[in-house]
């Protein structure tokens, strides 16, 4: 596995930013000189973003992001494991959980809201929530003439 660059920190950052519609205005991080030092703090100070990072060897100040990240993974593990699928799609199974831990309700100055209300200033639409990897079904127009019950392949 190839190690991380600042490159690599700012591509991550310009994405999150692509799909948030702005950079985090504080970003907590553990002691990670990719992230805190060189080319990704000078990117993340021009973009009126603050890094905190816990002092070296004290790590464990972060026990916040680290338990919310360990509750992403399992829920991926279990989606994973419910629907039986392999582990190619870990991806879209990570940017699920992500996705609900976003939608879970909770205080902040004494109002009930949604990290994703707090992103992006509009309130989440459940219409838009769908079971991950679940079954489709798509009707379209068959290729031949030949007659087939509605339960075999449409070549």
């Amino acid at each position: 596995m190839p190690s991380l660059t600042s490159n690599h920190v700012i591509d991550a950052l310009e994405t999150f930013r692509t799909k948030a519609g702005s950079i985090a205005k504080t970003i907590h991080s553990d002691f990670d000189k990719n992230l805190i030092g060189g080319k990704a703090l000078k990117w993340t100070q021009s973009s009126n973003s603050k890094v905190i990072a816990a002092p070296t060897c004290r790590q464990s100040s972060h026990g916040l992001v680290e338990h919310t990240w360990c509750t992403i993974v399992t829920m991926a593990h279990v989606y994973i494991r419910e629907k039986q699928v392999t582990c190619e799609y870990w991806y879209f199974a990570i940017l699920h959980a992500a996705n609900m831990i976003n939608q879970i309700s909770g205080r902040l100055d004494r109002t009930l809201t949604t990290r994703f209300e707090a992103i992006h200033n509009q309130k989440l639409d459940s219409k838009t929530w769908f079971e991950l990897f679940s079954v489709g079904y798509f009707d379209h127009i068959t290729d031949s003439a030949e007659k087939r019950s509605k339960t075999e392949d449409q070549m």
